[in-house]
């Protein structure tokens, strides 16, 4: 959303397993939204990582190791709420799309079927797989995830002409 108010100040924008559409909520942020408020900050830590454990993944449990020492409760639930919200409401992936600079969008091979994958690699985003890892494939596989930001960074190439004039090409 930055980036759509800002256009002039983002030269390039790489998504790494962002929320573009409801279904990239499946798996934390539904369950954050819809879980009763009337619990407390303890019992939800503790059933948030039971049902997030089920899905018996590495990356997963990595993640939620020390979940309630890094994650602030009630910023968890207001980020969860009001991306389920955006989602629901505006059509951010035609934010994404319209954006006037170089694009990425990295994803873990588990999410390979993403409805949306196709249309915006045809619409001249660089769409890599991480393999190996899914949600966050920066825990699961680093070495490629890196290898693939440095891919972007070192095909896209940014120009601002003397009136300020963004052009960009991939």
């Amino acid at each position: 959303l930055y980036a759509r108010r800002y256009p002039e100040m983002v030269k390039s924008f790489i998504n790494v397993e962002g929320n573009l559409d409801l279904i990239d909520c499946r798996v934390f942020s539904k369950y954050v939204n819809e879980y009763p408020s009337e619990r407390s900050e303890e019992n939800f830590f503790k059933d948030f990582k039971d049902r997030i454990s089920e899905n018996q993944n590495p990356e997963f449990d990595f993640f939620l190791k020390n979940l309630n020492n890094k994650v602030i409760y009630y910023s968890l639930i207001d980020y969860c709420q009001s991306i389920v919200k955006y989602c629901e409401r505006s059509p951010l992936l035609a934010y994404f799309n319209q954006l006037i600079c170089p694009k990425a969008f990295i994803y873990g091979e588990e999410n390979k079927d993403l409805p949306y994958l196709k249309m915006i690699s045809s619409q001249g985003v660089m769409v890599s797989e991480i393999s190996n890892s899914n949600h966050f494939p920066f825990y699961s596989n680093p070495n490629l995830f890196f290898e693939s930001i440095n891919n972007f960074i070192n095909k896209t190439k940014i120009h601002e002409n003397s009136n300020g004039t963004i052009k960009c090409w991939n």
